[in-house]
């Protein structure tokens, strides 16, 4: 039901993404949306210390959070990798893009089994939203430096 409940919230964020992604600025809602997924991962090592029936109230609202900010993040830059690369170059663009997304889900794999041979899960999600802040950090560093168009 975890599960559910995190693609439940990606599709949440995705149509949330149509919203608020929208002009020549559209790019403006990934900072905001990663940040927020790297705070929600961030959050989730305190889960087993929230008491009784509350700790899985919490734990379905982090993941679906991590979703809703996950959608909000990921629709508006595959959307653009849709539609910014020439027509000469959509081809190549979608398929490099297809081949690094699949490259990353074979990897998730393997890193969360070592993940979970070695941390509990929820302290995992917190390494994980370690990453997940330098990579929103890094992102936010480069688009102050210029507009994406």
């Amino acid at each position: 039901l975890l599960i559910v409940a995190q693609l439940v919230g990606i599709g949440a964020g995705g149509l949330l993404s149509s919203r608020f992604a929208k002009g020549t600025r559209w790019y403006r809602v990934i900072i905001p949306a990663g940040f927020a997924m790297s705070v929600t991962m961030l959050l989730m090592p305190l889960v087993p210390h929230i008491p009784g029936v509350m700790r899985i109230v919490a734990l379905f609202a982090l993941i679906a959070a991590i979703g809703i900010s996950g959608g909000l993040f990921m629709i508006p830059l595959e959307s653009f990798i849709q539609i910014r690369p020439s027509a000469k170059q959509k081809g190549t663009i979608w398929a490099s893009a297809n081949f690094i997304i699949f490259a990353g889900i074979m990897l998730s794999g393997p890193i969360a089994n070592l993940l979970n041979a070695h941390v509990v899960p929820t302290n995992g999600f917190g390494l994980l939203g370690i990453a997940s802040l330098c990579v929103s950090t890094a992102i936010a560093v480069i688009l102050r430096g210029g507009e994406l168009t």
